[in-house]
């Protein structure tokens, strides 16, 4: 308990009166009065703390790095001003801070997560005081709340999986299928279908020259889509979620254009897990299964938040239905690129790729795709600097012929599928 500043002038106030009361006894009463009522304030607020409570929903459900509204019922024995409220999550990740309010009544809650997982909420820390505002109390508050936050990316499969065919579980006993290649010293096997007529490389297959497998890969890449995913640098999950529900709308409009479309990793200067080229339904659902294993590989998570990267989503759980839509977008009518490659990063990473696959291959065209750049989640100190290294880097991109996009996930879904303009 402490008092304010109304409340502490009344006190200077009583104690100045005191002591002047020693040469003016008629002012004694008056400085009795101001610290009877401070303490009348004091008493009643201690009381009404005791019958304080709060009630939640009990379950709520988040996307990562978006921020919502909740609404709490707040009751009390009489008027109270709420200055401060914060939801107490078990573990750190979860924000969750309520604005001022009067009450009883209800009270908005505003939460917001950076990383995902199920929280559970056992205690409230309430700032209280009377409408007078001479004294202020904290208190805390038993509540039982669980959140569950969910990344983009694992809403986004859930839902293009769910709207565009029967489900994964089609698709879970394919029949393997034997690859080999004329000068390749290699042997591997992809998944297929039963009756599946077109002919596949196995690019997850080793091969003695990590160079000469990329050379290969753009020969055979003209009018197709490749999607990296920039493992270099160590990113937040926020910018990985970003990053992979960025590659899953790719893939998606490329499968809404009829473009064949791979997947791979740029990892410490060297293409890894490349996949075949899907350019069938169900080969676009692997790649969207794909980039939700990449993600949830990359996350250090407990077994109970693993809950949040299935499939097994609810229908209340679906935020991201806008998302799916955009897919369905008019797209304008080209002829694809001879070869396109997709890039997607926060440009934390050296900007090596460009210069090595224009070694390799000197007609093929290279799209960044920037949806969260990394200097936005630095600190207030090193975020100039940040901002000034990724304009360097934009700018060296773009000197060697690669175009650079930055923009959010949605707007970036639209722009590897206009082969015309690129």
């Amino acid at each position: 308990m402490k008092l304010t500043a109304r409340g502490a002038a009344l006190l200077a106030a009583a104690l100045t009166l005191l002591v002047t009361a020693l040469a003016q006894p008629l002012l004694a009463p008056a400085a009795i009065m101001i610290l009877a009522y401070l303490l009348y304030e004091a008493l009643s607020i201690l009381k009404a703390g005791e019958e304080l409570a709060l009630e939640a929903p009990g379950e709520i459900e988040l996307v990562l790095g978006e921020e919502a509204v909740e609404t709490l019922e707040l009751r009390a024995p009489k008027p109270l001003l709420i200055l401060e409220l914060e939801l107490l999550p078990d573990r750190p990740g979860l924000e969750a801070r309520g604005e001022a309010a009067l009450c009883p009544g209800r009270v908005e809650v505003r939460l917001g997560s950076s990383l995902s997982g199920i929280y559970v909420i056992e205690e409230a820390r309430v700032v209280y005081a009377l409408p007078q505002a001479l004294v202020i109390q904290e208190a805390r508050l038993p509540i039982r709340l669980t959140v569950r936050v969910h990344p983009k990316t694992r809403l986004l499969v859930a839902r293009l999986i769910g709207a565009a065919g029967p489900g994964p579980q089609a698709y879970e006993a394919p029949e393997p299928r034997a690859v080999d290649r004329v000068g390749w010293e290699y042997y591997g096997s992809r998944e297929a279908l039963p009756g599946e007529p077109v002919k596949y490389v196995d690019w997850k297959a080793t091969a003695r020259l990590n160079r000469l497998m990329v050379k290969e890969f753009l020969r055979e890449a003209g009018g197709r889509v490749l999607v990296l995913l920039d493992a270099t640098a160590r990113v937040s999950e926020l910018e990985l979620d970003d990053m992979c529900s960025t590659a899953v709308l790719v893939v998606n409009a490329c499968r809404r254009r009829g473009l064949p479309a791979a997947l791979g990793l740029w990892r410490a200067g060297r293409v890894e897990e490349v996949t075949p080229y899907a350019s069938s339904p169900p080969e676009y659902f692997q790649l969207y299964l794909k980039v939700l294993e990449l993600y949830s590989s990359r996350l250090v998570t407990s077994p109970d938040d693993y809950e949040v990267c299935s499939l097994e989503v609810r229908a209340a759980a679906t935020p991201l239905h806008h998302m799916a839509k955009l897919a369905r977008s008019r797209l304008r009518a080209a002829p694809p690129p001879r070869s396109l490659i997709v890039v997607v990063s926060t440009l934390r990473s050296p900007i090596e790729p460009v210069a090595m696959l224009r070694r390799l291959e000197q007609g093929v065209r290279i799209l960044y795709l920037v949806p969260r750049p990394y200097w936005a989640c630095m600190g207030e100190l090193a975020r100039p600097v940040a901002r000034e290294q990724f304009a360097r880097k934009v700018a060296s991109l773009r000197a060697l012929g690669a175009r650079v996009v930055v923009a959010r996930p949605e707007e970036l879904a639209r722009i590897p599928v206009e082969v015309g303009e690129l």
